[in-house]
Formats: C-alpha cells, structure tokens, sequence
C-alpha cells in the first residue's frame, strides 16, 4: 500500500449538492431572518418615507408615535413589576400570615467557650461573644431544600430567610433564633428543623477553632404583634396599588395620543418583495457557506478515492447518513433521494466481500482503519459470521493512536481497511498509509460504510 501524493482529489457535485441539503436547518433560518430582516427595512423605510411627505396633521401623529411608544414602553415595565409582585405575594410566607397574631417560636442558646487543656471551665466572655456572633450567620448553611420544603411549603431561601432571623444577643455570649409561621405547627417544626442545624454547627469548622458547647437557655412557640410583617405587607400593597395607577394613566395618554393609520397595499407590496428577496439571499449565502465548508472539508468523501489516493481496490461501499437524525422526517426524505440507487443492504456487502477474502485464501484477516475500534469491532463480528471459523477475523481501530493495530497490521495475512464517508479524516488516513506501506503490511482491499 503506497500514498499516491500526486493524487487530484475530485469534486462530485452531487455529493456536495446533498451535503448542502442535509443542512436544510440553518438555510431555512438563514432565509426566513434576512427575509424578515429586509422585509422589517422596507416597513420603517416606509414610514420613514410617510413622515417626510405627510400634510401637517400626519406631521402630528409622527410627532405623537415616539409619546405613545414611550407610554407602551412605561405600560411593560409597569406590568412587569406587577408580575414580579403577584409571584411574591403568592410564594412569600411573610405576606400571609396575620401581623397581629403572628406565630413565631424563638429559642436562645449560650455559648460556653473551653480554654485549651482546660476542660469545660469558662473562658473570657468576650471569646465566647465572637462564637456566638458567628452562629447567626452559620444558620442557612447546610440546609437541605427538600425539608424545608416539607415544612414551609416552599424551598426558595430567599422566602425562607424572611421568616427564619438569627440575631447575636449584645453584650452577652448568646444568640437567638425566630421562626415565624403561619400556624403554630409551622412555627414550632421550623424552629427544631434549625435547632438541629445548629447543634451540627456546632460540631463543624467552628468548634475546630475554638473548643465550646452549646446550651439552649430558652424555647418558647407564642402569638405576637410583627410590626416588620406587617409594614412589609403595607409596602407591598401600596408599590401594587402605585402600579395599577401607572399602567390605568399610561393606557388613558395612549388612547389620548392614537396612533397612525394602516398601510396601503404598495406598501404591503413592497415589503413582500423585500421579503422574498431577503429569502433569496440568505438561501444563496448558506449554499456558499455550506459549499465552501465541503471544498475545505479533509474528510472521505468518496469510495472512489480510495482506490485513486492509496490505490487499494473498494470490496465493498455502504450507504452512509450524514442526517442529524436518520430516517426521521425531512431528514429522512433526503436519504431516500440519496441513496435510491445505493446498496444499503449489509448483508449483500458483506456476503460480497466475504466471497473474495475466501476466494483468495488469506488465512487471517484484520480489519484496521482510522474508526474507532468498538466500531470495527461491531463489523468485524458480523464478517466472522459470514466467514466461519476457517478465517479468523480481528478488528484494530484508530490505527495512528494504537500501537497494536500497528503491530497486528505487519503479522496478519491480509488487512482491510475500513473506514467511514464523510467522517474519517485524509490526513490521519495518510499517516496511517505511509506505516502500512513501511511496514509491508498487505494490504489487500477497503470498505467504506
């Protein structure tokens, strides 16, 4: 097996006419974006072209349009943040409890710091005021989405922390957590859920660096006034009421203002015609993407350049898909004009191929190539059981990156190359050519699937 470096890679036009229409995807994108593109462009060239001609009273109306916009544009935001409000209003706990009988549960701990070597003898208050400083800002850590879930009736923390307060006590090595709920239930599961995430705090990085217990001094679940609930609540109901105000002026300004008339059927006319244009143009500007990826492509195109480029005759050529998705709607009806006239029966190939390796009486046969190797050896079963046990069959792929498959190439009594259309790269093929021919490997044949 000799490289032939003088080898004229040809162009099979209708190769590269499927391998265009497989890509049908980004073509039709690209046509129906420059139609809408250039379509967009005559309607504003249009009416840029209305304004400059128009009496006084069209004069008018143009001078309106940018006010209108401005009051739709002011209408959407408003909207929006209405939008945003309702989620809140729905998923927050905070906004639907009673602020006059809130149910908060409320636990204090203090922290008992323990010199080193020292046992539980207190330390300094002031060691065990920085402890309990941190333990507030421990307490979300570690939280698992699924119980807190089970027990507010929402995993979002940002809901969660409204309702859920660690606060160092001051002055003192102490900190306090409030839960609050909706009933008392909530309250009271809520405080023990994070009761236990403390004492495993507790037991973390923090007591690494500085040895200490914790005791819980109270814990109590009561009914109380929530000024804060209930000026959050105040707040939210008053930006709703100021938004529901802006979006009814904003809609009475655009009724104020009108807007401009339709357009007439030139007009209508003229964009079509920059649509269709449009289309032409982004159909003519993937084919020259598309064709000059195929000419620039170092890919297998053909079986044919096997023969011409290694000089190996094709025992046999498989149809090959080149569908992102084979056999399934447009992509299907490619492939059948595709390979109306290729062989895609397997079987038919291989009884082909099978037929002249025993003709020939090569003893054992590798089938080695640049395709990986599970996919050789796939194929490679099936040949061995078309062959019988007479001809050993072995399979050794990605020949260039497998010393094996280099040293089986010399010691086989025939090798067949196999490699796939439109996948195997010429340049590995080449290198893997140049080993071959050195290593007088005998090469007897090829297939391409």
């Amino acid at each position: 097996m000799q490289l032939n470096k003088k080898y004229e890679r040809e162009i099979s036009l209708r190769d590269m006419f499927f391998h265009i229409l497989y890509h049908w995807r980004s073509i039709l994108i690209a046509i129906v974006v420059l139609a809408l593109a250039l379509g967009g462009y005559a309607h504003l060239n249009n009416m840029r072209t209305k304004s400059k001609s128009a009496a006084s009273t069209a004069e008018t109306a143009a001078v309106a349009d940018p006010v209108r916009e401005n009051y739709e544009a002011s209408n959407r935001l408003y909207s929006q943040l209405m939008d945003e409000e309702r989620e809140y209003l729905q998923r927050s706990i905070l906004m639907k409890v009673n602020p006059k009988q809130v149910w908060k549960a409320t636990a204090v701990y203090m922290v008992i710091p323990e010199e080193e070597g020292a046992g539980t003898v207190p330390a300094g208050y002031s060691v065990g005021a920085q402890i309990a400083a941190v333990y507030p800002t421990l307490l979300f850590d570690g939280v698992d989405a699924k119980e807190v879930k089970k027990i507010f009736g929402e995993d979002e923390m940002f809901y969660i922390r409204e309702i859920v307060k660690g606060t160092a006590i001051p002055n003192s090595a102490s900190f306090q957590v409030d839960v609050i709920g909706t009933d008392k239930q909530m309250a009271k599961d809520g405080l023990k859920y994070f009761d236990k995430l403390i004492l495993e705090a507790s037991q973390g990085e923090i007591q690494q660096a500085q040895k200490h217990r914790i005791a819980k001094i109270t814990a109590e679940t009561r009914q109380v006034v929530d000024i804060e609930a209930e000026s959050r609540q105040a707040t939210v109901a008053k930006e709703m009421t100021t938004y529901q105000n802006a979006v009814i002026t904003n809609t009475k300004a655009i009724d104020t203002n009108g807007g401009s008339g339709g357009s007439s059927s030139g007009k209508k006319k003229s964009r079509l015609v920059y649509g269709i244009l449009g289309g032409i143009l982004g159909l003519l500007l993937m084919i020259c993407i598309h064709g000059t990826m195929y000419l620039l492509s170092k890919k297998l195109r053909l079986a044919e350049e096997m023969t011409g480029r290694y000089g190996v005759p094709v025992y046999g050529e498989l149809a090959h898909s080149r569908a992102r998705r084979p056999g399934k709607g447009i992509d299907g009806l490619i492939e059948k004009w595709e390979f109306r006239r290729a062989n895609t029966d397997r079987a038919a190939v291989l009884d082909g191929v099978c037929a002249l390796i025993r003709s020939q009486e090569l003893g054992d046969v590798l089938l080695t190539g640049t395709v990986p190797s599970e996919r050789l050896q796939a194929f490679a079963g099936e040949m061995a059981g078309h062959l019988g046990e007479e001809t050993p069959v072995s399979a050794e792929g990605s020949f260039m990156h497998n010393s094996r498959a280099i040293t089986e190439a010399g010691k086989a009594g025939a090798v067949i190359l196999v490699e796939e259309a439109h996948e195997s790269q010429t340049d590995e093929m080449n290198r893997m050519a140049e080993v071959l021919g050195a290593g007088k490997a005998r090469v007897i044949g090829a297939i391409v699937i």
